[in-house]
């Protein structure tokens, strides 16, 4: 981990949302820190709620492994047995990945033009693209299709952010997941910027997006999920150098996805509790 910006309240949210899901170890590689954040990673890890795992997920802060039917991934877990996941068999469950760009998102600021096929289109605003001048990318239009997810946040929802506001004495923020609901419409093949469920007691060597080695098995040996049931959640600023190239095929068409909206309650009670426990103690 090494940040040279303020990530204090995105690092808290992501800690929280995979606590929500099931998660028993978090497992950060520190190069260098603030003095803030090092105090957040204290804190969690004097809580003492750790346990051997048997599988690991490498994610990043700006990922969520998100089950879109299941509350937790143990339960997602049992539902991919129907599937024909066999922990017997494979070593890794890999899963697809959406990009939900932040200049995407602020469905408010677009103009809106309906189409004979029920589909809109947004026109974005050129200067909200960071993007390198040099690509050749034509970003003006961007078609915007919608789920059936009538999931929203509710004015309860919004009361209860004022409230835990008022006993914190400080703004409580609206979690990411709950704000970015535009991704990318394509979703990513397999095996590009996926990342996997490892076994960890068949898996002897690792890349961050999959295993290399496995225990009793030969070659690759991951088994991809269904997206119907979950999906990797990829929260980024905008196209960085790793995949600036592909940036015009998963900004040409973009969808709303509310499916992350479920864990808005959970997820902002823990936001804002730890938030006024960091006010607390520091």
């Amino acid at each position: 981990m090494n940040f040279n910006k303020k990530i204090t309240q995105n690092l808290i949210e992501w800690i929280e949302t995979n606590r929500i899901l099931g998660v028993d170890l978090v497992d950060v590689y520190i190069d260098e820190i603030s003095e803030e954040i090092q105090n957040v990673l204290l804190r969690y890890k004097d809580q003492g709620n750790l346990a051997e795992s048997e599988y690991i997920v490498p994610l990043d802060v700006d990922e969520i492994l998100l089950p879109k039917i299941a509350f937790n991934l143990s339960e997602l877990l049992r539902r991919l047995r129907s599937y024909g996941w066999n922990p017997k068999e494979y070593s890794a469950i890999l899963v697809q990945n959406v990009f939900f760009f932040d200049f995407m998102q602020g469905v408010h600021k677009y103009k809106f033009f309906k189409n004979d096929s029920n589909k809109s289109k947004i026109y974005v605003k050129r200067d909200n693209v960071r993007i390198n001048d040099a690509i050749n990318m034509n970003v003006e239009k961007i078609e915007l299709e919608d789920d059936s997810n009538s999931l929203s946040m509710t004015d309860l929802d919004k009361e209860n952010l004022n409230k835990y506001g008022i006993k914190c004495k400080r703004k409580i923020p609206i979690p990411k997941l709950s704000q970015n609901i535009i991704r990318s419409a394509l979703v990513s093949p397999v095996g590009y910027y996926s990342k996997s469920m490892m076994l960890t007691r068949r898996v002897l060597t690792a890349f961050n997006h999959y295993p290399l080695t496995n225990l009793g098995m030969k070659g690759f040996a991951g088994w991809s999920a269904p997206f119907s049931e979950v999906q990797l959640n990829h929260y980024k600023e905008s196209c960085n150098t790793t995949m600036v190239a592909e940036c015009v095929r998963y900004v040409q068409r973009a969808r709303v996805d509310r499916t992350a909206l479920r864990l808005h309650p959970r997820l902002t009670h823990a936001l804002a509790a730890a938030l006024c426990h960091k006010i607390k103690t520091i």
